[in-house]
């Protein structure tokens, strides 16, 4: 990282109201790796929206809403111009308390604790690997051990990111195929008490990880009264489930497997209105992980399948809790029913399409099988 600046030259010193239980969280421009200079437009004052998470622990960027649903900022607290330092050329701003302590472009947000109190706090979990989670264990362990996760866009933390010619992380041999699903294994298993079944459910495939011992983590968090996750998400996070509701728990999940074949449904990454296409089955989940709910929907990740409007093509689409509640499989028969129309799913096997078709127990091509697939 870049040494913090403040807007217009302001240090990080400029910051009031950074206490020792209060992290204070800049915005983070993407910086270039020669030049050392902004890559993207100057951030405005004050974000429309703060970081937040889906139940799968992909981070989001929330529009902070009240809890009468009213499109306000609820968590602001106003910075008066008399509490300035004199050396900051930052005029009157507002910080906002945020659930986390990172979120997409362009609204990266750093933590900068206190030394104090981050040494308090035990640091990062020392079992997480590579990277992936510490964003989010930080940030509870912040709010649920008696902090607060401040955003301050009156300062700015240059971000160097990846530098050209990077390899990836080290084979798997070294460290497993799934690092970053056994650090969010290990975080819900810490922090998220009773609602760490939201994450299975909407991640099945980590159920099977061997995430290491975490018996210092919860001790840790008993020895110094940490709140339950009910209330981080009551009181903290209480928007998050206005934009991710919590899901239902799962019918049946995995990849669906052409009956006899070695093709399986894929989404190839396409999203909100996509088109799923028939590809050949990998067994590493991913864009061929689906799961089919107690409420009928058909799900991957946040998105629904659905029949597109035009046609007869399946698609995939964002989705809420009362939407696309359609679907119905039949193990025994391999079928899944579209059941507003009562036909069934089918594929080609030359085009490789997949679409919604007039029932015919003699079509092999809609026939399926549904196999659980477990990281590792």
């Amino acid at each position: 990282m870049s040494q913090p600046a403040g807007r217009g030259g302001g240090r990080l010193a400029s910051l009031p109201l950074c206490m020792s239980s209060r992290m204070t969280g800049p915005p983070l421009p993407l910086l270039t790796t020669a030049q050392l200079t902004a890559c993207s437009a100057p951030l405005p004052a004050l974000p429309p929206a703060c970081g937040g998470h889906l139940l799968t622990l992909c981070l989001s960027c929330l529009v902070s809403v009240s809890r009468k649903g009213a499109p306000e900022l609820p968590r602001r607290l106003t910075v008066a111009a008399g509490q300035i330092p004199p050396h900051s050329s930052c005029g009157p701003y507002t910080l906002l308390k945020c659930p986390l302590s990172s979120g997409p472009r362009p609204w990266r947000v750093a933590c900068l604790p206190s030394r104090e109190f981050f040494f308090e706090l035990k640091l990062y979990d020392p079992g997480l690997q590579i990277w992936g989670g510490e964003n989010f264990e930080i940030s509870y362990k912040i709010w649920q051990c008696g902090g607060q996760l401040l955003f301050v866009p009156c300062s700015r933390v240059g971000h160097i990111y990846r530098l050209h010619g990077w390899q990836g992380n080290p084979p798997p041999a070294h460290v497993g195929s799934s690092p970053t699903l056994k650090n969010y294994v290990r975080v819900v298993e810490v922090w998220w008490d009773d609602y760490k079944d939201y994450f299975y459910a909407s991640r099945p495939e980590t159920k099977a990880l061997a995430y290491g011992d975490i018996s210092e983590l919860k001790k840790f968090r008993e020895e110094h009264n940490c709140k339950s996750f009910k209330w981080f998400m009551d009181e903290i996070a209480y928007d998050i489930p206005l934009h991710y509701p919590l899901p239902p728990r799962n019918v049946d999940w995995g990849e669906i497997r052409g009956f006899e074949t070695n093709y399986c449904i894929d989404s190839m990454g396409r999203t909100n209105g996509g088109h799923l296409e028939m590809g050949p089955c990998h067994r590493m989940g991913g864009n061929q992980l689906f799961r089919l709910n107690e409420a009928n929907q058909f799900m991957q990740y946040d998105q629904c399948l659905t029949r597109r409007a035009d046609d007869s093509k399946v698609i995939i689409t964002h989705c809420k809790l009362d939407e696309y509640k359609e679907w119905k499989y039949f193990k025994d028969l391999h079928r899944f029913t579209y059941v507003p129309t009562g036909q069934c799913l089918d594929r080609s096997e030359v085009l490789h399409q997949v679409f919604i078709a007039d029932c015919d127990t003699n079509k092999s091509t809609q026939k399926w099988e549904m196999n659980n697939i477990l990281a590792v």
